[in-house]
């Protein structure tokens, strides 16, 4: 839902010049240092993709603006449009400090086009409302808003299927991707994943970043999901990512026992297996990981991961998750854990 508004083009402090942008943005977007311009970046049809229990995924277009024009995107939150637009304490600010895609038009150290049009909001309660609005600041810092979007999230989860919780069903790649008993460094439980990519061959004398995916494989884990892989289903994972780079571009993916089955004719050869078949997995792709030493709970429903532009057929599910993974360039004295893998309807 979008609530329309009219907004007024202001300027900001720009801190090349004037200190960090933080008044005059917010509630009636009034103020600034320098009264009214014309931005250079310009932002339409906010819009919620998707929700989960506890996170938003907020999508929007940009209609004006290139790469060196923006200084920052920020999104405003509130529990509705009326609070939102009075300001004050209950509206939270999302900035680039809190989710680092918001910094760009585009999304820096890829090698293709990659352009910011969606952030995820998380920490948020079940079955509430909230109200959106997001702000583009330009390279002058004046100031361009979107209309007010809204979105529910669902009620919490009746059901869960554990896919890692203290102990690993099949096995790891690569296999520097160690089980560590730590109840201190767990997110939960007393066992965590952890890599470290300095201590990986694959990634010795990789500089200054080097790519790789955290699988679980052959894990054959029965699902159940039934309408809920459509409507409610999601994967839910903790991570820490204590890296000095910012992994701007990172994936993930899902892959089902009866994937070959679907999709045989893309393998190499046949009778063919899920490993033999990567086309035939599912992506949720260009996600940013936050650094940090402290968890972050991420969802993602089941029917954002695509296969080309379209969800995973929900028929493929009916044979087990077979395997399970996220993948980065992570800076090589990096230490990356990952805990708590489910997947709750």
């Amino acid at each position: 839902m979008v609530v329309a508004m009219v907004v007024a083009a202001a300027c900001v402090p720009n801190p090349a010049f004037d200190g960090p942008a933080t008044e005059g943005v917010g509630g009636t977007l009034e103020g600034g240092a320098t009264g009214d311009c014309t931005p250079r970046v310009r932002v339409a049809d906010l819009h919620a993709a998707w929700s989960t229990p506890n996170h938003i995924r907020w999508e929007w277009s940009v209609e004006l603006g290139t790469t060196d024009t923006l200084q920052e995107f920020r999104l405003e939150l509130a529990g509705s449009a009326a609070a939102l637009e009075a300001g004050g304490a209950e509206v939270r600010v999302i900035t680039r400090d809190d989710n680092p895609e918001l910094g760009f038009l585009e999304l820096p150290g890829t090698t293709g086009e990659d352009p910011v049009r969606a952030t995820v909001i998380d920490a948020l309660t079940p079955d509430t409302d909230y109200a959106a609005r997001l702000i583009a600041i330009d390279d002058f810092g004046c100031v361009h808003a979107t209309a007010i979007a809204t979105e529910r999230t669902p009620p919490p989860p009746v059901g869960d299927i554990v896919v890692f919780a203290d102990a690993v069903a099949g096995y790891v790649l690569p296999d520097r991707l160690a089980l560590v008993e730590d109840p201190s460094r767990a997110h939960a439980g007393t066992a965590y994943l952890e890599y470290r990519p300095q201590e990986d061959p694959e990634c010795d004398g990789v500089t200054p970043v080097c790519w790789q995916n955290l699988r679980l494989q052959g894990m054959a884990i029965p699902l159940d999901l039934g309408t809920a892989y459509e409507k409610t289903a999601y994967v839910e994972l903790a991570l820490a990512a204590d890296t000095a780079n910012t992994p701007y571009w990172a994936n993930a993916w899902l892959r089902f026992g009866t994937v070959c089955d679907a999709c045989v004719a893309d393998c190499p050869a046949a009778p063919c297996s899920a490993e033999q078949c990567p086309a035939c997995s599912g992506y949720y792709q260009a996600w940013t990981v936050r650094p940090s030493s402290d968890y972050r709970v991420l969802q993602w429903p089941l029917r954002a991961f695509l296969r080309g532009d379209a969800p995973i057929p929900a028929a493929e599910s009916t044979g087990g998750l077979f395997g399970f993974a996220i993948g980065a360039a992570w800076d090589p004295s990096a230490v990356i854990r990952i805990d708590e893998i489910h997947v709750r309807y």
